[in-house]
């Protein structure tokens, strides 16, 4: 039987999907931005679409999918009592929300780095590196919270440069703490990747996207500025 957690998982991401359309639907209505090109309300579109495809993968998921993973997933020589064969599946299944939860998180980083990387480069300011970018852009824009937005930009690309080594980090080891939570990344070690880490995530994601597309500098910028170059893809 599969863990009713992931279920609960599930549900929270839906909650949060609805927050982003919320503020996404409250951007456009205060300042008429295009809702289909604009990077300051793409982001959030993105990221509400890397909610969309986690969510959906959990809920196809729970447990009265769980029968129907098909004999074909078991090797053709597997000759398994029905014990073993749902020892497998289960295996199958598990991996597959590993899958998931490494996706998404893969996606949050791709979602947050396109957007921020387009404002930055409208004010001059877009460096080779995601790191030299967001601190540049952050420091020039001088949210209250600049330090906790630095924080969890600083967690979430620790997290996606790991996947290049398949979750290993590779880097000097080094402890960022963002929220409630010290992230312990040891060099040569497994970074892992725990669907807790989520809420504040996307809580601090949601935050630092409006906070950004609504900072005076961001709003006054041209719309041929801000046209998101991935909107037709």
């Amino acid at each position: 039987m599969v863990d009713s957690s992931q279920l609960d998982i599930a549900d929270r991401l839906t909650k949060f999907r609805i927050e982003f359309d919320i503020q996404h639907q409250r951007l456009i209505s205060i300042y008429g931005w295009d809702s289909g090109e604009d990077i300051r309300l793409t982001g959030l579109s993105k990221v509400a679409n890397s909610l969309d495809f986690a969510r959906t993968g959990l809920y196809l998921g729970r447990a009265r999918y769980y029968k129907r993973i098909p004999e074909r997933s078991l090797l053709p020589d597997q000759k398994l009592e029905k014990d073993e064969k749902n020892k497998v599946k289960k295996s199958i299944l598990n991996q597959f929300h590993h899958g998931i939860k490494r996706g998404l998180f893969l996606s949050l980083h791709m979602s947050i780095e396109s957007t921020i990387r387009v404002i930055a480069r409208a004010l001059g300011l877009e460096k080779d590196s995601f790191y030299d970018t967001y601190k540049e852009l952050l420091n020039n824009l001088n949210p209250t919270k600049k330090n906790e937005y630095m924080n969890l930009l600083d967690v979430i690309r620790n997290i996606r440069n790991s996947i290049h080594s398949n979750g290993v980090y590779g880097n000097a080891t080094k402890n960022i703490t963002y929220g409630r939570i010290t992230y312990n990344f040891t060099s040569g070690n497994l970074v892992q990747l725990k669907w807790s880490y989520i809420d504040e995530f996307l809580l601090g994601i949601l935050e630092m996207l409006v906070t950004i597309a609504e900072h005076p500098t961001v709003v006054t910028l041209s719309r041929s500025d801000m046209k998101d170059p991935s909107a037709s893809t």
